[in-house]
């Protein structure tokens, strides 16, 4: 049980982490250009961020099945 909400937590983060990323401008200033490449560091967040959940959700699983 606990491992599932870890792992639910954690793809609702990486959602939240890029859809953060998906508020850029159109690039007509140069900051504005600028962070229309922060969509793809968001997606790298999102990605550890996922990784990450699902290693924990993994290891409390097995805790879980070896008790």
């Amino acid at each position: 049980m606990l491992a599932a909400l870890v792992l639910l937590m954690s793809l609702y983060a990486a959602h939240c982490v890029v859809a953060g990323g998906m508020e850029s401008v159109g690039g007509k200033t140069l900051e504005e250009g600028y962070y229309q490449e922060l969509a793809t560091v968001y997606a790298g967040y999102a990605a550890m961020i996922r990784a990450t959940g699902i290693f924990f959700s993994s290891i409390l699983a097995y805790i879980g099945l070896k008790n």
